[in-house]
């Protein structure tokens, strides 16, 4: 997802609406509070809840696309080369998680799609510090 892009944009207001929803669902939570203040149990739900909107938006984008507007993107990012159908998914999914980290023990194999992402910026010369 690049900034400012529809799909950033849904991203952004679907935080805001996670963000309203488990200020609601949690009755222990304050409005206003920071995601550290929170209880642990409120932390996670509110974790869990943040990267699944940012999942289903990025997903929602990536639908809503052809083939070829995605090679377009590869394309004007200059790494055509890397793109792979195969691995397009794992790699949507490192790249949400890097943005917005799923709890702990959410998906498993977190670890195996940020590597495939790792092994491209290696290739390419880019190190991206992590967050």
């Amino acid at each position: 997802m690049e900034p400012g892009s529809d799909a950033d944009e849904r991203g952004q207001a679907a935080v805001t609406a996670v963000g309203k929803q488990a200020q609601r669902c949690s009755k222990s939570a304050p409005a206003g509070k920071r995601l550290h203040e929170l209880m642990p149990r409120e932390q996670r739900y509110t974790e869990v809840l943040l990267f699944t909107w940012q999942m289903i938006a990025d997903a929602e984008a990536y639908i809503a696309m052809t083939e070829d507007e995605v090679e377009e993107e590869y394309l004007r990012a200059g790494k055509l080369h890397r793109y792979d159908l195969d691995k397009e998914r794992q790699k949507r999914i490192s790249r949400i998680a890097r943005r917005w980290p799923p709890p702990d023990r959410f998906i498993p194999e977190i670890s195996e799609y940020l590597k495939l992402i790792e092994e491209d910026e290696q290739d390419d010369g880019i190190h991206q510090p992590d967050q």
